[in-house]
């Protein structure tokens, strides 16, 4: 365990549940039974909802059956109730066979009530509960539905609340579509009821938030309190696609506001989408593009949309199953504001994309996982992909300078591609920070990481994955009340993002604030119960605290999650040395190697062969782990294992000496930028010593043990460093500390630079003590 015999191991580290109660709805219709307007004989209960109840219902005058419906919110005085009528009949004004007939509106005592055409069929969340559908259903359907929202679209109104649970498949086949206008009739009915707040307000006992719409399904300008638009309903029709080919819902939160701050905040959505057939490669891109968190980066409009749709069908099928829909044309204007509906932003001229590209990849909560790419001869899969990609390189690059290089490309081509776009550049920041990290010497990485994260801050700072960027480089700058302030604010915007936990939780482990540590990853685990990397740290966590077991569970889970990953390897090979278990250690690493040469790996083979007196494969090991192609010769560990196992061997003095020089000088920069770091100034103190430099050996030893007095390695390290300096009461003084701290006896047995110590009868007394 070389730096002077310490044990320094590497350790890195179906349908939606109805929101009810959020009003106090006026009680004016019994279950069943004959109602006071007389018209109407309630039936039977079908459903309820967030936005009320519907009825099966008999029309005396006109001898049909209905639905009735009954809104949970009051409209207010007579001009209101008027008002509301002639919004309803704006709704009733889109004809399209796709949408459910409105007969009638009225209000009765305050309360809005609906009459329309009783569908027999089956909701499209009840067709979704057995699983996903063919790629021909689902384009079939989505070509309905976009066919019939274009035209709504075209008379100024949007649907507001598109979700399975509103999308009816009827008896004939066909896709028909609920609750049209019902939105805006709640947005209306808000607007001039009593007790409302806006859309984020409270009405009445329950005190709940009042949305116009469904959250899962929302996009997420309308929780910013915007209504309902073309590019809101695009969004919805997109993760209702999205839902029908992959059988899975986008968002899974059961927290409300949990869910919509994910989706204000959180990481930009990825579809999780199957495999698509050659032709159909530009589906995904299109479904991706339509739920583009920004609203102008979705398609212009649902007229676009549906000629998409149209020639993806037109060029993969021979014919639909079911009666193929008309084109939809372009609408001959724009759909202005004034007349009652906010337009796409991206009608007006903006940014447009091309839809042909690459499946997308799944990120599940700042985790990515390939699904394979599809994408056109000569053409790049679009950003969101591609920055996926290079996600799920810097996650499981493990030191593989490789796959960070990778990383890199892509995003600095992104970042060309998108200078302002805030993820792009704060991922760049992280992948910047993370070649830092792993080179610990070129200073170049981390000034580009330290620009890439203000840029990223500049152009979004509600995104929380900026802050947590910000965070990770003031960091490695040893700004650390700073970093701590970014990283607040990066899970005060997003309290479960991955990424941001990973990085405050190793800040707090580093800071050796460890129960706070704990408490963090242990909360993070249970909601991301299959994430490798929490394992890692809150296995860190435990192995910094000397709960081997509990590391070594954590350890053992994050190999068997992710069975290539160097760091798993390395973290559960150093508890196994620590707990004397070289046997199991060794064939652990040959394990790990055979996956990919690691500096972890190396590091902690060479400590195990140098415990086992192994010197000459020792130091092999050790050179390996600082070599350019498989190791970190810019990290000063490496030369200062190197350079103590050179001192054992006949006629490698010098170059042992060069070693300790060469670590000295890559140590001390750190120790201008980390003055606290407990862990540097023992190991800078413990190579002085072997460099005959007392002095510094004694200070820096000496300000180690004022910041960390307790802790096992920086007591055990010590007593190297006074025993090099010639002091050896002293280093028996701290031998003795470091083994009642929780030092393992058996590395102290096999210590070199103690074997004169361990000779003296003062040190057997001490062990028998």
């Amino acid at each position: 365990m070389r730096d002077g015999g310490e044990d320094k191991s590497t350790v890195q580290s179906t349908e939606p549940l109805p929101l009810r109660g959020w009003v106090d709805a006026p009680q004016l219709l019994p279950s069943a039974g004959r109602v006071d307007f007389a018209r109407y004989e309630l039936r039977e209960l079908l459903g309820e909802g967030g936005y009320g109840a519907v009825y099966a219902a008999w029309d005396s005058r006109l001898q049909r059956s209905v639905a009735l419906k009954r809104l949970n919110l009051q409209v207010g005085a007579a001009g209101d109730a008027e008002a509301w009528v002639q919004e309803a009949r704006l709704a009733a004004r889109v004809s399209h066979r796709a949408f459910v007939t409105v007969y009638d509106v009225f209000v009765d005592q305050g309360a809005g009530h609906i009459v329309m055409e009783r569908v027999q069929g089956r909701s499209l969340s009840r067709v979704l509960a057995a699983g996903p559908l063919s790629v021909e259903q689902a384009l079939d359907w989505a070509l309905q539905a976009s066919e019939a929202l274009a035209e709504a679209h075209q008379l100024n109104i949007a649907h507001g609340d598109i979700k399975p649970a509103n999308l009816m498949i009827d008896d004939s086949g066909r896709l028909r579509i609920l609750d049209f206008g019902v939105a805006r009739l709640i947005d209306r009915m808000a607007t001039l009821g009593p007790g409302v707040s806006g859309t984020f307000g409270t009405s009445g006992a329950s005190a709940q938030p009042l949305f116009s719409g469904t959250l899962a399904y929302m996009a997420p300008e309308q929780m910013l309190g915007r209504p309902a638009s073309v590019a809101s309903d695009i969004y919805a029709l997109g993760l209702v696609l999205g839902e029908m080919l992959s059988g899975q819902r986008a968002f899974m939160e059961p927290d409300p506001l949990a869910l919509a701050h994910h989706k204000l905040h959180g990481s930009e959505l990825i579809l999780a989408l199957p495999e698509l057939p050659p032709g159909l490669a530009p589906l995904a891109a299109l479904v991706q593009r339509m739920v583009s968190r920004q609203p102008e980066l979705r398609p212009a409009s649902m007229a676009e949309v549906n000629e998409a749709l149209l020639t993806l069908q037109d060029g993969w099928l021979p014919g639909s199953t079911f009666p193929r829909p008309r084109s939809v044309p372009a609408p001959a204007r724009p759909l202005l504001q004034a007349e009652g509906l906010p337009p796409s932003p991206a009608a007006a001229g903006t940014r447009r994309w091309l839809w042909s590209g690459a499946a997308a990849l799944l990120l599940g909560l700042g985790l990515a996982a390939s699904q394979g790419y599809l994408h056109l001869p000569g053409q790049p899969a679009p950003w969101p992909q591609r920055l996926a990609q290079a996600e799920q390189l810097i996650q499981g690059s493990d030191e593989d300078l490789g796959a960070l290089e990778q990383a890199l490309a892509l995003l600095e081509q992104l970042a060309a591609e998108k200078p302002q776009h805030a993820w792009v550049q704060a991922t760049l920041a992280l992948a910047y920070a993370t070649r830092y990290h792993n080179e610990s010497v070129d200073e170049a990485w981390l000034q580009r990481a330290d620009a890439s994260s203000q840029l990223a801050l500049r152009h979004d700072p509600m995104l929380a994955l900026s802050h947590a960027a910000r965070g990770m480089v003031l960091k490695l700058q040893g700004r650390s009340a700073e970093a701590e302030s970014a990283y607040a604010k990066a899970l005060l915007l997003d309290g479960q993002d991955v990424q941001v936990i990973n990085g405050y939780g190793m800040f707090l482990t580093r800071q050796r604030r460890l129960d706070e540590a704990q408490l963090l990853f242990e909360s993070a685990l249970k909601r991301h119960p299959q994430d490798s990397r929490l394992m890692d740290n809150l296995g860190t966590v435990f192995y910094e605290k000397g709960d081997l077991a509990a590391a070594e569970a954590l350890f053992r889970r994050s190999i068997a999650q992710r069975a290539g990953g160097v760091n798993s390897y390395a973290n559960l090979s150093a508890v196994l040395l620590r707990t004397d278990r070289a046997d199991e250690a060794e064939a652990l690493l040959q394990q790990g190697l055979k996956a990919r040469p690691s500096s972890q790996l190396y590091t902690n083979l060479g400590n195990l062969l140098y415990n086992r007196g192994r010197y000459v494969q020792a130091a092999e090991a050790f050179e390996a782990a600082l070599s350019a192609d498989k190791g970190r010769p810019g990290d000063y560990l490496m030369w200062a294992n190197w350079a103590d196992t050179l001192l054992l061997l006949p006629g490698r003095g010098e170059q042992a000496r060069e070693g300790y020089g060469r670590a000295l000088q890559l140590i001390e920069p750190l120790l201008a930028r980390y003055p606290k770091d407990a862990t540097l100034l023992s190991r800078a103190g413990l190579y002085a010593a072997r460099s005959q430099d007392r002095q510094r050996a004694a200070d820096w030893t000496q300000r180690a043990l004022q910041l960390a007095p307790l802790v096992p390695d920086v007591l055990f390290r010590a007593s190297l460093a006074a025993e090099l300096s010639g002091q050896r009461d002293l280093a028996l003084t701290r031998l003795q500390q470091a083994r009642a701290a929780g030092y393992p006896a058996h590395l102290i047995e096999q210590e070199p630079t103690l074997a004169a110590l361990r000779s003296e009868r003062r040190y057997h007394h001490q062990q028998a003590q």
